[in-house]
C-alpha cells in the first residue's frame, strides 16, 4: 500500500462481531486481549497501520454501539439491523459501511467476509476504493456445496467481484482460497490470492505439558461458542 503524494494512506477495515474497544485498549498497552486465544486480527491490522503511518477506521458489528477516536485510529462498533431478515440486513449494512468508508475518504477497504454480502463491495470499487475481502470462513461447507437458488446467485455475484473487482483476496485457509479461485474462474496460484493463518502467542502454551494419550482419546475445545458463529443457543 503506497501513499498518495504527501497524504497518508487511509485504510477502512470492517471486522467481525468482536468488542473492538476492549481489544484496542489491550493493543495500546502492548498486551494480548485475554478474552481471546488467538492474536486479534484488529491488533495485527493496527500494527500494520502504525508501521506504515496510515490513518485507520476500524468497524465491528458488535451489539454494543460505541465510537473511540485515538490519534490516527477511529474505532467504531455499529450493530447490524436485525429486523429485515438476514440477506436484506447484510445488504443494508454493506451500504452503511460504504457510506462510512467514503466519508473517511478511504484509499483501501479491508472487509471481513461476514460483514456484508461480497457483491456489495462493487460499490467501494466503483468509488475508486481498492477492496481486499478477507475470508474468515469458506464460501460453502467443504464437500457440501449448497445448491439453493439464492445461494447460487450470491456465489456467482461474489465470484464476479473476486475476478474483476477485488484488489486482492485474503483467506485464512487453503480451502477458503481454493473456493474463491473456483467461483472467480482464476488460477489457484494467482498472486492476488493471499493466505493468512491465525497467530498465537507462545506464552499461552509454554506451561502446557506434553499430552498423555489415554483411551478413549479426549479432545478439549478452547474458543468462542456464540450465536454469531452459528451455534444454536
Amino acid at each position: 500500500m503506497e501513499s498518495s503524494g504527501d497524504r497518508r494512506v487511509r485504510i477502512f477495515y470492517a471486522s467481525g462481531p468482536g468488542n473492538l474497544l476492549v481489544s484496542h485498549q489491550h493493543w495500546r498497552a502492548g498486551a494480548q486481549d485475554p478474552n481471546l486465544t488467538a492474536m486479534t486480527y484488529s491488533g495485527q491490522f493496527s500494527d500494520f497501520c502504525k508501521a506504515t503511518n496510515a490513518d485507520a477506521y476500524i468497524v465491528s458489528h458488535s451489539n454494543e454501539p460505541a465510537v473511540l477516536h485515538d490519534g490516527k485510529f477511529t474505532i467504531a462498533q455499529v450493530p447490524k439491523p436485525d429486523r429485515f431478515g438476514y440477506h436484506l440486513s447484510q445488504i443494508l449494512y454493506g451500504f452503511r459501511l460504504f457510506v462510512t468508508a467514503r466519508r473517511f475518504n478511504a484509499d483501501y477497504a479491508v472487509i471481513h467476509s461476514g460483514a456484508t454480502h461480497l457483491f456489495i463491495l462493487w460499490l467501494f470499487r466503483l468509488a475508486g476504493i481498492k477492496v481486499i475481502p478477507v475470508l474468515h470462513n469458506t464460501v460453502w461447507p467443504a464437500g457440501h456445496s449448497r445448491t439453493g437458488l439464492i445461494r447460487r446467485i450470491i456465489r456467482k455475484l461474489a465470484g464476479s467481484f473476486f475476478r474483476r473487482g477485488a484488489h486482492a483476496v485474503i483467506g485464512v485457509s487453503p480451502e477458503c482460497l481454493r473456493q474463491a479461485a473456483a467461483i472467480a474462474g482464476i488460477a489457484k496460484t494467482s498472486p492476488r490470492l493471499i493466505e493468512m493463518r491465525g497467530q498465537f502467542s507462545r506464552a499461552y502454551f509454554e506451561a502446557i505439558q506434553e499430552p498423555v494419550h489415554g483411551n478413549p482419546f479426549c479432545v478439549m475445545f478452547a474458543g468462542r461458542i456464540i450465536e454469531t458463529k452459528g451455534c444454536l443457543i
